[in-house]
């Protein structure tokens, strides 16, 4: 009866254990779902989120690359207007040249001018003379009575020779008259020639310095303007360098937000399987576990999965990541440590020397090439060492290992 009583509380108890571990298993499986769709979920925003990053980071490229573009626009612009400056002075210098030619000039007339005023003050003179002359000749003619003109000198002649002899002097008279008269004309005609010559040069070489001082105006004035817009270049070029800077720095901070959702993506695309970390060899050396130490003998915990391969043979990632430490770490030798996310790390030692393909901050994939094999650090022969770390803690690899 007895036995019969513990043979049905063993079968309760089989059963209830059962169950427990089905309703675990259950919650297990539904709990890992559960997770997976979560995480699938968070992928897609982080990855939708990552897109309209790198979307912002092109237009903060494009930016860029548009006020590079304006920037230099400008400076072919100012490297013109240099030019032209240059130019308008070589112009204003010439100018410059002409206006002291043209004052020479005006200095030159003007000593012709006063040379001139003092010949006709000399015409002026010898018509003034030739004034006298005439009244003086006037004078003559009434000696000979109280005749007005030529008839009357005639008529008062007493006798045929005395008519001859005045025909003859009123001829003289005449002839004296028409060259005193042609002599005052032509005197005239020279000192208007003279005055309108003068007058003529004077307004030429007036019209001629007002021209000049135009130019010289104009061309101060373009340069004047071109300086100003120069200046405008300047100002606009430090603002566009501003700008450049700000669409430089949002463009890092871009790269810096992706490189991070890429990080979070890889924390939640672990798959917990991994890779063998040496195709090439299959050969267990030394497993996870206590073992006898090769060195001393003493029984010692053996943090790792040991796999036997020639020296070089071609080692990879287990899983995708990012590598932490790619250098020698005292007894692993040469090592190289990957983050897989999850809390999960894996550890690749003893690596010869030379054969660390991979740099810190290095993405890595699953299957790529990241060593060789090798015998530095604490070894007794060329191997892998190989571990998994979770949370910080080693655990045997062979749970995520499939040969």
């Amino acid at each position: 009866m007895q036995r019969r009583v513990l043979s049905i509380r063993k079968t309760i108890y089989s059963s209830l254990l059962v169950a427990i571990l089905v309703t675990g298993s259950l919650f297990i499986n539904w709990g890992e779902a559960s997770k997976g769709s979560a995480n699938s979920t968070k992928v897609k925003q982080l990855e939708s989120q990552i897109a309209e990053l790198k979307k912002k980071q092109q237009e903060a490229k494009q930016n860029i690359q548009k006020i590079n573009q304006e920037k230099q626009r400008l400076e072919n612009e100012e490297s013109k207007l240099y030019q032209e400056i240059e130019t308008i002075d070589l112009q204003l210098t010439e100018t410059e040249l002409k206006v002291t030619k043209k004052e020479n000039e005006v200095s030159e007339t003007e000593e012709r001018a006063y040379q001139a005023a003092l010949e006709l003050k000399e015409a002026e003179e010898k018509i003034d003379v030739q004034d006298d002359l005439l009244k003086t000749r006037v004078r003559s003619m009434y000696e000979f009575g109280d005749a007005t003109n030529y008839l009357d000198v005639l008529f008062g002649a007493t006798n045929f020779s005395d008519l001859l002899n005045r025909i003859e002097f009123l001829t003289l008279v005449r002839q004296q008259d028409q060259k005193i008269i042609n002599q005052y004309v032509a005197n005239k005609e020279v000192i208007e020639e003279k005055k309108l010559q003068i007058e003529e040069l004077l307004v030429k070489l007036e019209g001629q310095l007002v021209e000049l001082n135009q130019m010289q105006e104009n061309l101060r004035e373009q340069e004047k303007k071109k300086s100003l817009r120069i200046a405008e270049i300047n100002k606009v070029q430090e603002d566009l360098a501003a700008q450049e800077e700000e669409e430089a720095q949002l463009a890092i901070q871009f790269a810096n937000q992706i490189a991070a959702k890429n990080k979070e993506i890889e924390n939640l695309q672990f798959d917990g399987k991994f890779l063998w970390p040496v195709p090439d060899s299959k050969r267990i050396t030394s497993n996870f576990g206590f073992r006898s130490d090769p060195f001393t003998g003493a029984r010692k915990g053996h943090r790792g999965t040991d796999i036997g391969a020639p020296e070089g043979t071609k080692i990879v990632a287990a899983s995708g990541g990012i590598v932490i430490v790619a250098e020698y770490l005292r007894g692993y030798g040469n090592t190289v440590i990957i983050e897989h996310g999850d809390n999960i790390r894996t550890l690749y030692a003893h690596i010869r020397n030379g054969g660390i393909k991979v740099k810190v901050g290095d993405k890595v994939a699953k299957g790529d090439k990241i060593a060789e094999v090798g015998s530095t650090g604490r070894s007794t022969g060329p191997h892998l060492h190989f571990e998994v770390h979770e949370n910080g803690t080693q655990v045997d690899p062979m749970k995520y290992l499939k040969k």
